[in-house]
């Protein structure tokens, strides 16, 4: 087995998508409670984690079931909750916090036409 396979089964093994998603529910938590304040070299968006609060839902989800999933979404997810130049945390961002975790909870999918949910989130904002 290869360096990079080994890589990738690890993302995907429970105990590492479950640390994950408590990232994520600890980011929503701080943001739920107020302006965050503090030493943070970065602070995060709070308008913009609040707004995509349904799809952090959807994500942490995914994250904490049992099912098998696809590297690739968890390896996204973790990139973009701890990337301080990505949607979370930088203002500046070019890229949409919502269509960024859309794209994390399908790659998550290891079908080739991800979730259900996420389609209909797509229509529900292209309508």
């Amino acid at each position: 087995m290869r360096i990079r396979d080994i890589s990738r089964q690890r993302l995907s093994e429970l105990p590492n998508r479950w640390r994950l998603a408590g990232e994520w529910e600890h980011l929503l938590a701080l943001a739920e409670n107020g302006p965050v304040n503090g030493r943070w070299r970065v602070r995060p968006m709070t308008d913009r984690i609040l707004a995509a609060r349904s799809e952090i839902e959807q994500l942490t989800a995914a994250l904490y079931s049992l099912e098998p999933v696809n590297p690739y979404g968890v390896a996204l997810a973790r990139r973009l909750v701890r990337d301080g130049a990505g949607p979370v945390y930088d203002p500046r961002s070019g890229r949409s916090l919502l269509d960024a975790i859309d794209e994390s909870i399908a790659a998550l999918d290891l079908g080739p036409t991800g979730p259900i949910s996420v389609r209909r989130a797509h229509a529900r904002r292209a309508a």
